[in-house]
Parts: C-alpha cells; structure tokens; sequence
C-alpha cells in the first residue's frame, strides 16, 4: 500500500490516511510518499509499518544515529528547524483542542543550542548480550530493551563513563536480573553535573565486589556510587524503597546561576542542563515580585532558588523526603532564611498549604500525569493571583487548564524545546486570576 505523509502523531509517528482511516507509520516523515504494509487493524486507525520512502520529504535528513533499533529519538529522521515547526503545531493543536486556547498567547519555540549530547542523566536497564552485559532502551509501550551501543542524546562525558562502567561490571561477571532467575543488577542510574558524576545500581542486592566499587569510584570525576534494591517484577518506578551509599559522597554540589545546590540520587533535576538556564529565567521573568510564593512539586528547590529575589517568603513542597531534606540544606548553603521546604503530599494537603500561607504567586511543576483533581480544586479556591504552570506533557496540561480557565485567565505560554529529536515539548503557562463582580464593585 501506498500514501502520503500528512501530518506527525504526539508520538512521533508519521500519519498518512488509507481507506479513508489514519494510518500510523513509526519512520516515516511529513511530506513522505511511502510504501507500507498494515501491521495492526483497529476500528478507527491502522497501525502501519514503513517497507521503503517512495519520494523523500524536504524536511527528512540523514539521521546522525544510525541504529534503527532503537526508537528513543523518534524525530531523528526530521532535519531540526522541521522538529520545532511541526512541535509547535502539534502543541497548539492539543491546547486547542483540550482546553480551546487561542494560538495567540502561544510563543515560539525556544530552541536548543545544542540538538545532541544534551542529557545529563541516563536510567537503562542492564541486560546480557552474547554472555556481556550492556546497556538498552526499552522500545515504545513494551518491556523488551534493545542494546545501544551508543546514544547521541547523553552528553559525551556521560556517554563514556556510562560505557566504562559496563567494562567495570563485565570484569567481575556480575548477574543481570531476568524474569526467570529474579536475581542480579536490573538498571544502571547514571548523572552528569559540572564535570562529577553520581551512579547508582538498582538490583536484588546491597551487596557487590568491593574490588569492584573501588574500581567504580576510581573513574574520573566519580563523586558517589548508591545502590537500591528493587524486586518487583515490573515496575513503573525503577527505584527500590530505599537508597543505601555503598562508597564517596551521595549528592552531587553544582553551581547554577548565583547558587549552589546539593543533588541527591533520586531528587529530580532538569535532563537538559543548558535549556534549564534558559528555562529557570523565563519563569522568573513571568513572577513580579510579592511577599509569598507557593512552589509544589520542588524537588531540590532549584525554581525557588531562582525566584530568591522575587518574595520575601518561599515555600516550596515535596513528596520525595530526600529531596526535602536536599533543599532545606541547600537553602542553608545559599543563606536563603527565608526559602524552606516541606515534606507533603500536595494532594491531599493543596487546600491546607494555600490557607496557611496564602500565596500571591503558585508555581506549580508536576510530573508527566499532570495535576491530580484534588490539585486543580484546590488551586481554583486558592486566592493566588498567578500561577506559573511548568509541563512536560501537553496533553495533561491541556485537560488542567481547562479546569484552571473558571478562575483564572491563560496569558501565556511559552515553549522550550528540552528534548531535541523527541516528539515531547516543556513550556511555561503564566495564569491569571479573572477580576470577579465583587473586586469590580
């Protein structure tokens, strides 16, 4: 069968239409003319694969990664100026459609000045390949990793410490976790920050070759190595209950902006560490200055500490406590008095926090689900004057601001393009509390 490339899926997937139903071909670009067989039938779609590109699209280019296994850079195949183009299409498209948002408040796409060798953390799972063990990505919507001997996303000092330590692991002849054995190392959890490093194995042990750690802490630039046990049998988070330090120091010290922070191994921090810069200004271009700023979600504090000089209080809120207890010592380092954080769940606690401490500005930056219902409740009875959305996910963004849109006004959105070559786009959306009959009168 044969068709033209259209438009481009969220996920990346060329969309051509075929018997009048879409047909989603993985490889395939717009503005391809294709040759494709249907690998799945479902009432309204068909799920395609790509058999050979008929007559190549001007906004294809020869991909910088050539391994066709892997499909972690869905985009690899689209020059760069097309990938922001057709992102930011894609974007407004969503925002139109899930919460009727007018392209007008929309800006461009902040680009990266650096397309490739942009991640400073890389989280794989560990496998064995003709009697070795090496490192994978888990292809889209399965549990079955395909090896990657080289990823042009990681950062370069990451990528070559990630393959020394897979030499490291191969000396001692450690075994990797299957289904059938359930015991062995499982994933490799690797961080790059300022030239040091921080590595954690998540297996069914604390236990390892001390020859080996000592190894392992040898290699350039190595500040920590953590382990974590994790025995469930498919999990959703790679992590185990627990993070034990098995050599060096557990948190990574970096310099961003005018402040230094403490990394932990599990407290999130931004993958793109140049975008961040860039990220981390817009949004305090987008809060004026006012007595209280509300942070949810605050990980190791790195918003609130780029928005110091914008409140005379700062509270931020997280679930995870090593994050929490980061923060507050990085608060501490910086001589930020008035910036602390607390360990809470912002579900259940959203209405208590916004009556304590009666914020003028909420910065809110959650994870790819969105806001939770409970969230978005209590924000629409908060008294906030602005909140500051970060996302990574349109989708869930979308369906959150068409809730947010009874109290409050989208003035704008700002796009960040944080992950090159993938389909998926961060932004910034400043809300604005609507002027009701009662502050008119």
């Amino acid at each position: 069968m044969k068709t033209e490339i259209k438009k481009m899926g969220i996920n990346g997937e060329g969309i051509g239409y075929y018997k009048k139903k879409p047909v989603f071909i993985p490889g395939a670009v717009v503005g391809d003319e294709v040759t494709f067989s249907i690998r799945e039938t479902l009432p309204k779609y068909y799920n395609g694969q790509l058999v050979h590109v008929d007559s190549r699209s001007e906004y294809r280019c020869e991909p910088v990664c050539k391994n066709k296994k892997c499909d972690g850079c869905a985009l690899k195949e689209y020059t760069y100026d097309a990938q922001i183009k057709l992102k930011r299409d894609n974007f407004v498209q969503a925002l139109q459609k899930y919460a009727d948002i007018s392209p007008d408040v929309i800006a461009d796409v902040v680009k990266s000045d650096h397309p490739y060798h942009y991640r400073n953390q890389c989280k794989l799972p560990l496998m064995e390949r003709n009697g070795k063990i090496t490192t994978g990505m888990y292809q889209t919507g399965s549990n079955y990793a395909v090896e990657c001997p080289n990823c042009v996303a990681h950062e370069q000092p990451l990528e070559d410490m990630r393959i020394m330590i897979t030499g490291i692991l191969n000396k001692y002849h450690l075994p990797v976790y299957t289904h059938t054995s359930k015991e062995g190392l499982r994933y490799l959890i690797l961080r790059h920050l300022q030239g040091q490093f921080q590595l954690t194995l998540v297996g069914t042990t604390h236990d390892y070759p001390k020859e080996m750690i000592d190894d392992l802490m040898a290699a350039r630039g190595m500040k920590g190595i953590c382990s974590s046990v994790n025995t469930r049998r498919n999990p959703v988070d790679l992590w185990g209950e627990s993070v034990r330090t098995l050599a060096g120091n557990p948190t990574i010290t970096m310099q961003f902006d005018s402040f230094r922070m403490d990394v932990s191994p599990r407290s999130f921090y931004q993958l793109n560490s140049l975008q961040a810069v860039k990220l981390y200004e817009g949004i305090r271009k987008q809060v004026p200055d006012c007595k209280t700023i509300l942070e949810l979600y605050s990980g190791v504090g790195g918003i609130s500490f780029a928005l110091k000089e914008q409140a005379e209080q700062i509270i931020g809120v997280e679930v995870i406590q090593s994050a929490v207890d980061n923060a507050n010592h990085n608060a501490k380092m910086n001589h930020c008095k008035h910036i602390r954080f607390i360990c809470s769940d912002v579900k259940n606690e959203i209405t208590h926090l916004t009556k304590k401490y009666s914020p003028e500005t909420i910065v809110v930056d959650p994870p790819r689900s969105g806001l939770d219902d409970e969230v978005v409740e209590g924000l629409l009875k908060s008294k906030a004057n602005r909140i500051v959305y970060v996302s990574c996910n349109v989708s869930t963004l979308g369906k959150n601001l068409c809730d947010l849109k009874k109290n409050y006004q989208v003035e704008r959105i700002i796009p960040y393009d944080m992950f090159p070559n993938t389909p998926w786009v961060e932004s910034i959306t400043v809300l604005v509390r609507k002027k009701t009959r009662r502050n008119q009168l």
